[in-house]
């Protein structure tokens, strides 16, 4: 009784926060070892409640891809932060694009491709500046439904990535038969390479195996100085995580580029 009356106080928190701007689009910004500077970030967002207070991603993610209301979650923070790229001038601050999560219901929803593109369009935006983002999760659905998506996608001129990368799901026929352009190797793998040697050849391999492929990879859940310094030298391309800065807001993360923020 408890667990379905929260259910239902987090979604009409959601529908709260899609009519009256509860949420909000934070970003961590990504690191490249071979430029010294930010390139990119993740937007992630955020929601908080005049009645619940913040609520987390883990607890209203799920309730919004069981409810439905996932799409317009998704739809709100791909206008949100492609309009903050123009409006900010992002690419003359160095930041090559922007990435985007994909729930594993939008991945497989019909015509997907359309509308981020009529969308990414409407904000004045080309779709080379946005990377779409993918779990594993998703992609072990292996539909064929997904696969179509993810090739129209790619033909409209979007980067992917393949999120989580590491983290239970692993299975390099995604990689193979996928059209990704970047891996994001999950923050397990990057913990178990600094604990055991069996951990560093994995970490190592995935990173090696990816280079071969001609995929570009980002290690997330970066957070000493010790693993970004291993990670450059084993040729890891991009770098996220505490280590650099915590997810911020729009205005903090402006902050972090112009030299003012962590």
């Amino acid at each position: 009784m408890a667990d379905s009356k929260r259910q239902a106080e987090v979604e009409a928190a959601i529908e709260r926060g899609l009519s009256g701007g509860g949420f909000q689009v934070h970003y961590q910004p990504i690191y490249s070892p071979k430029d010294k500077r930010f390139v990119s970030a993740e937007a992630l967002v955020r929601l908080s409640d005049a009645a619940l207070g913040p609520c987390f991603p883990d607890e209203f993610i799920p309730v919004a891809e069981r409810c439905g209301s996932i799409h317009g979650i998704g739809a709100f923070v791909l206008e949100a932060s492609a309009a903050f790229y123009v409006q900010h001038k992002l690419a003359q601050r160095g930041i090559e694009f922007i990435e985007v999560n994909l729930s594993v219901a939008e991945c497989t929803r019909d015509g997907i491709s359309t509308r981020i593109r009529d969308s990414v369009l409407k904000a004045g935006l080309g779709m080379d500046h946005v990377c779409l983002e993918v779990t594993e999760t998703a992609a072990a659905q292996s539909s064929g439904a997904l696969a179509r998506n993810l090739k129209a996608l790619s033909a409209e001129g979007f980067s992917l990535a393949l999120d989580d990368y590491g983290s239970g799901y692993s299975n390099i026929n995604y990689l193979a038969e996928l059209p990704f352009n970047y891996v994001k190797l999950d923050r397990g793998m990057i913990v178990s390479a600094s604990k055991t040697v069996r951990g560093k050849f994995m970490l190592e391999g995935s990173i090696e195996m990816c280079r071969r492929m001609g995929l570009k990879t980002i290690a997330e859940g970066v957070e000493t100085k010790e693993q970004a310094v291993e990670l450059e030298r084993l040729g890891c391309d991009f770098l996220q995580g505490y280590y650099f800065s915590r997810p911020v807001s729009g205005t903090d993360f402006l902050k972090l580029l112009d030299g003012g923020g962590e």
